[in-house]
């Protein structure tokens, strides 16, 4: 039988070429990967109260599923009742009807590993300006003293997004707390309360990046054209 050996060198070569860009693909997915794992931003908690009481308003509510009142009374409203901030769902007014503002305080503290946090919230102000009622502050605060800050807004204000960004240098399990002031059953509105992860905690992290990283490096490594000429 004649064996046609230029025409066996020719497939081989392209079964290596095609093999090597499989290959490649594979490389692209595993730095792809990687990249995600590196950048990932997670959602940890979130809570827009739209699912409280079966959607309904309700004064003095304690019955919320991620939090407790610690002190004082807050209401939920909207919904299309005592809707101040309409096509928003539920959201809370931070002043109940009890004449005694209300301090929330997540229900289960949220165990978080070393790394960077976003908290995130809506607020809004108390928008009744006949009950002739000063702007009151509201504050907020994360774990005990991690971070914390004030914020007052005017009576009229509409929903505004605010951000609380901070860091922990080592896993601790923190709780979110929200505090209106007053007593006058007239307070500030929150919404849409969000804590995401900003950076992958470096408890271990950078080996599980070198683990999807290695077999990447190592396929680029085997080339074909290098396995073909040790071979010639």
């Amino acid at each position: 039988m004649n064996v046609d050996r230029d025409a066996i060198k020719v497939a081989r070569e392209q079964l290596e070429k095609s093999s090597y860009i499989m290959k490649m693909h594979l490389v692209i997915l595993s730095l792809g990967a990687a990249l995600a794992y590196s950048s990932h931003a997670g959602v940890l908690f979130f809570d827009d109260f739209n699912g409280e009481n079966n959607g309904v308003s309700a004064p003095n509510w304690n019955a919320f599923t991620n939090w407790r009142v610690t002190s004082g009374a807050v209401d939920i409203i909207g919904n299309g009742s005592w809707d101040l901030q309409p096509g928003n769902g539920l959201y809370v007014d931070l002043d109940g009807t009890a004449g005694a503002a209300g301090t929330m305080v997540t229900r289960n503290a949220l165990n978080l590993g070393a790394g960077d946090y976003v908290l995130s919230f809506r607020l809004a102000g108390h928008l009744r300006p006949q009950y002739g009622v000063n702007d009151e502050p509201v504050f907020v605060e994360v774990g005990s003293s991690l971070a914390a800050q004030t914020y007052t807004l005017p009576y009229s204000a509409g929903f505004e997004t605010f951000t609380l960004p901070f860091s922990l240098t080592s896993p601790q399990a923190v709780n979110l707390k929200f505090q209106g002031s007053g007593g006058d059953n007239v307070g500030p509105l929150l919404d849409d309360v969000k804590l995401e992860s900003r950076q992958v905690p470096d408890n271990g992290s950078t080996l599980g990046l070198l683990l999807l990283v290695a077999p990447a490096l190592f396929l680029i490594r085997a080339r074909p054209e290098l396995r073909m000429a040790s071979q010639s």
